[in-house]
């Protein structure tokens, strides 16, 4: 026909009279065609699979007011964090031995040139974090064992990372800290190698910023005296209020150490930022009061005096106390600070650590939106090598005779999230209310071990003042006091022994919040085999 043009086909089927050979083909391209489409889904997000997770899973069950599903996507997270300058070089002064003896800490490149610290406000910082945590790109934070000769590890390092070093950033003698800038692009290698390639080499730690767990307090009226009775205070201080030898390491963001409620019962106190012993509250600190007692605080609910018409004491008012600041006037406290304090405690002889503090999540509200079952992947899926790098790190201080104490958080989503709390080498603390109910904003789940008042708790605060603040910050050094009194009873009681007596004392029917009582759990060591009645 004229003006008509034959357009010509491809036909991907075989002409011809096998119709079982055009059959098999006809299927495997359906299949195909099929299977690309469900990649494609995959790529966009679509059918994914419902978790499998029940409210009675392993991470606990889910407690009142928390939503069961979220109808956006999680936000992305932000570098308002970070900025354009780059690393400054500064020469480093030597610091004291807080030891004694001579200076111990010296800083230099790739070895064995200069001093180079890299400061806190010039942090670049990733923005690959799931949940928005502030951690500074490139920056790897080593521990060695304690023979580790630093100068020759970290050459020996630098040679065996060509490619992933930059440079040696600092080093911390009393601590056996190394601290390496990477090439964010190396960083995980180096991470998942280093300790393979050097065995002295025992922990490896991003360097991220941690908070303090509080929450804005409204000063309500309130029975005051409420969290001493709902814990069988007055039970327990028929048995003892602690011993001056046993000693509760508060290591928390500053101090007053010359308030009332904490003078007098302290011993080697560290500035791990300042490189002194010099703890305070810095003049002139931009944070509000509340904020700035936060440390107070908490050393006076686990140490506090007690019965001298300032406030109401602490668990163990007899108890010493040893104050390890990690905040200055930046107002950062890094993974690095805490580690320090963490060692520093241990060889300073510290019985107790108490930690009202942990990471730092940017979409902590989106989190808790989420279901339980969503939080408990986010737990199996996120933050796997840093948990169990923390988890080897409490276990060493279990082995040492260490009895750590961490707050569970004040977000209201699995504890569990939170890689400092995957461990069974620490006592985690929730936080109830003055009806005895879980506290709302507290963290949950099986990892907490056990629950103590924390909202609108008495204790101390800047200015020689007497304030309410709440959170399991509250509760965790409540029971920080209280494992020093069952010290003072039984000295050589270790976390597993501390562990069952905070077990044996809840209340009969209220095993479900695992409240303590200390008095029943000074009771448990004293009748030392025989169950509690």
């Amino acid at each position: 026909m004229a003006g008509t043009r034959k357009i010509k086909t491809h036909n991907i089927f075989p002409k011809g009279k096998d119709p079982f050979l055009r059959l098999v083909l006809t299927v495997l391209t359906v299949l195909g065609g099929l299977l690309f489409f469900a990649f494609l889904l995959r790529l966009a997000g679509c059918g994914r699979p419902e978790p499998s997770y029940s409210a009675s899973n392993e991470y606990g069950g889910q407690p009142p007011g928390i939503p069961n599903d979220w109808n956006e996507v999680p936000p992305t997270p932000s570098d308002n964090w970070g900025n354009d300058q780059s690393w400054d070089e500064i020469s480093w002064e030597e610091s004291p031995n807080p030891e004694g003896g001579s200076a111990v800490r010296d800083y230099w490149l790739e070895p064995p040139t200069e001093v180079v610290v890299v400061p806190d406000d010039q942090w670049e910082v990733s923005d690959d974090d799931p949940l928005g945590r502030r951690v500074a790109s490139g920056i790897v934070n080593l521990y060695t064992e304690q023979a580790a000769d630093l100068r020759d590890l970290s050459m020996q390092i630098a040679q065996a990372f060509p490619n992933s070093v930059v440079q040696l950033a600092s080093s911390a003698e009393v601590y056996k800290r190394l601290t390496f800038d990477i090439k964010e692009d190396h960083k995980s290698y180096f991470k998942s190698r280093v300790r393979t390639v050097f065995p002295d080499v025992r922990f490896v730690f991003d360097e991220s910023e941690l908070t303090t767990f509080d929450i804005e307090s409204v000063i309500l009226e309130s029975d005051d005296a409420w969290p001493w009775r709902t814990l069988g205070a007055a039970a327990l201080w028929e048995y003892t209020q602690g011993d001056s030898s046993v000693i509760i390491a508060v290591i928390d963001n500053m101090f007053e150490s010359g308030h009332p409620e904490i003078e007098g019962k302290q011993t080697g106190n560290w500035d791990v930022a300042g490189f002194d012993d010099e703890v305070s509250v810095a003049q002139g600190f931009w944070m509000d009061d509340e904020s700035a007692s936060h440390g107070t605080h908490v050393a006076s609910l686990a140490a506090g005096t007690f019965n001298n018409g300032i406030g109401f004491g602490g668990l163990a008012p007899d108890a010493g106390l040893m104050l390890i600041q990690l905040m200055d006037e930046e107002a950062v406290m890094s993974t690095s600070r805490i580690v320090d304090a963490m060692f520093y405690a241990m060889n300073q002889g510290a019985d107790i650590i108490n930690l009202s503090l942990g990471s730092q999540f940017a979409h902590a509200e989106w989190l808790a939106a989420l279901s339980l079952e969503e939080q408990a992947i986010f737990a199996e899926e996120y933050y796997v090598q840093e948990g169990k790098i923390w988890d080897e790190l409490f276990h060493l201080f279990q082995d040492e005779g260490v009895i750590v104490v961490q707050a569970a958080g004040n977000d209201g989503y699995l504890a569990v999230i939170d890689p400092m709390k995957r461990t069974d080498a620490s006592i985690i603390v929730g936080a109830t209310g003055e009806e005895g109910d879980w506290a709302f904003f507290s963290n949950f789940g099986e990892v907490v071990d056990v629950h103590a008042p924390g909202d609108l708790i008495a204790g101390a605060g800047v200015d020689g003042k007497i304030i309410k603040m709440s959170g399991t910050s509250m509760a965790a050094p409540l029971v920080s006091g209280l494992v020093a009194a069952l010290l003072s009873l039984e000295p050589e009681a270790d976390l597993p022994r501390i562990k069952d007596a905070l077990l044996a004392s809840f209340e009969t029917g209220k095993e479900q919040l695992k409240c303590v009582h200390a008095g029943r759990a000074a009771e448990y060591l004293l009748q030392k085999d025989e169950p509690n009645a």
